[in-house]
């Protein structure tokens, strides 16, 4: 038996150690993938729900009142909440309107936008 080529025991038992370790490894990775597609799913949403907000607040015939305005919109069956906030720049005539916008069950922003418009006198 000694001009028997082949593998010993221990060293198919060390080959599939070291294949075990490496699928965990590949199973580790597509997981973090996956968590990884959701965020940028719900952040390029969230950036759609920002723009749509800061679109229609430019197109409004006049700067919005100073103060905190919130509302919320349906994109893709999911609710996101906005919030507008209006605010003197110091420079006469101007406002800032800063946009954030998170999940109707979060607490994390987002997206957001700030916009720098004249106040209708």
């Amino acid at each position: 038996m000694r001009g028997v080529k082949g593998f010993t025991l221990i060293e198919v038992l060390v080959a599939l150690a070291i294949l075990s370790v490496v699928m965990l490894a590949l199973l580790r990775l597509m997981t973090v993938d996956g968590a990884t597609a959701v965020q940028i799913e719900d952040r390029l949403a969230a950036e759609i729900v920002a723009e749509n907000a800061a679109v229609d607040t430019m197109v409004e015939p006049g700067a919005p009142d100073l103060g905190v305005e919130t509302g919320s919109t349906n994109l893709d069956g999911r609710i996101w909440e906005w919030t507008r906030t209006t605010v003197e720049t110091g420079i006469p005539g101007l406002v800032r309107i800063e946009i954030a916008v998170r999940l109707e069950d979060g607490r994390q922003t987002l997206a957001s936008r700030t916009l720098v418009r004249t106040r209708a006198q």
